[in-house]
């Protein structure tokens, strides 16, 4: 994609999204990504990398979004793991992770997330944090596993339908869409024929830059795990999924969540970019009454506006962890 348009890339196409803010004041070290936190086997041969710090309940659970690994959530996981166990992992393909069964659906990550969380010894009910089309995987969960689950926290989801619902407001979302998804399938075309370097993967834009925030040596383990084919055809599958197959086995799976505690995080800036300028009012109402859809799956959900672009763990991760210590509070009454 060569117009700035973050928000579709993060979502859509994270073969061409970059890992890299703004530098700010926080010093974390993110060097601890630079090996895995644990390798849990879930099938003979298959391992995912779960990372967990912290202790007490209850346990939250961290899903990142579209090709996105669990370094996705560095500023976030800290801070909730002074306040009770808190996990993140890297679905299969991504990061430390084995590569897992074509195609990468929502049934087959919630399959994979289940069998984690049973092979780790994680007792629920668990809070579940989902990031984009993270959002997808823990909302299915959610459905099939009610009894299992405190809470959701949606961070800025995906829903099903979204890009036809904007492209009937502003048909070059559309466009762009189409022609992202033609770019991914260069790339990865491009590295199975095995005529991709590194350096011509990143001027293309099939995988992110370095990030200034990180030391040279994580990025340098990062630009290797992404030329990995695994995390190329992942990636690829889970943009193929999003409104195909991941579309059909949430609706089959979606009921009612009662008074579960549900908060949709919604990011404001998502239309800020100069080409939204004709269609910005009715683009910005079309993503309050989606994620105002998700809010209604829950008689307490409830949904709220955030100052920050669509990555909200990375660009306002204060209030993704406010969020998760609401619900949190929420589910220790009396405490």
């Amino acid at each position: 994609m060569k117009r700035a348009i973050s928000w579709l890339a993060c979502l859509h196409l994270s073969l061409l999204a970059s890992l890299a803010e703004a530098q700010d004041a926080r010093s974390t070290s993110y060097d601890r990504y630079l090996k895995p936190g644990e390798l849990i086997e879930i099938a003979p041969g298959r391992r995912l990398n779960l990372r967990c710090e912290g202790s007490g309940s209850p346990t939250v659970i961290l899903e990142a979004g579209h090709a996105f690994p669990s370094l996705s959530w560095r500023d976030v996981q800290p801070a909730l793991a002074r306040i009770t166990c808190t996990c993140a992992y890297d679905r299969a393909g991504l990061g430390f992770s084995d590569p897992g069964p074509m195609p990468r659906s929502a049934d087959a990550i919630v399959d994979d997330l289940a069998a984690l969380l049973v092979k780790a010894h994680l007792p629920g009910p668990y809070i579940l944090v989902g990031s984009s089309l993270g959002g997808q995987t823990v909302r299915l969960f959610a459905f099939r596993y009610p009894a299992r689950v405190a809470g959701l926290v949606l961070v800025d989801p995906y829903v099903e339908g979204q890009f036809s619902a904007f492209a009937a407001i502003d048909p070059s979302i559309g466009e762009e869409v189409e022609q992202g998804l033609r770019e991914e399938a260069t790339c990865v075309d491009a590295l199975r024929k095995g005529a991709l370097t590194p350096a011509q993967a990143e001027k293309q834009g099939c995988i992110a830059g370095s990030n200034p925030r990180f030391s040279p040596t994580l990025n340098e383990m990062l630009q290797r795990q992404r030329m990995r084919p695994a995390w190329f055809e992942a990636a690829r599958s889970e943009s193929l999924m999003l409104d195909t197959d991941n579309e059909q086995q949430i609706a089959r799976a979606k009921r009612h969540l009662g008074d579960m505690p549900l908060i949709v995080l919604s990011a404001a800036r998502n239309f800020d970019d100069p080409i939204y300028a004709k269609h910005r009012s009715a683009l910005r109402a079309e993503q309050m009454r989606l994620h105002g859809g998700l809010a209604a799956l829950s008689r307490s959900g409830e949904v709220r506006l955030i100052e920050a672009d669509h990555v909200i763990q990375s660009d306002s991760p204060n209030e993704v962890i406010k969020a998760v210590r609401d619900m949190i509070a929420r589910s220790r009454p009396g405490k």
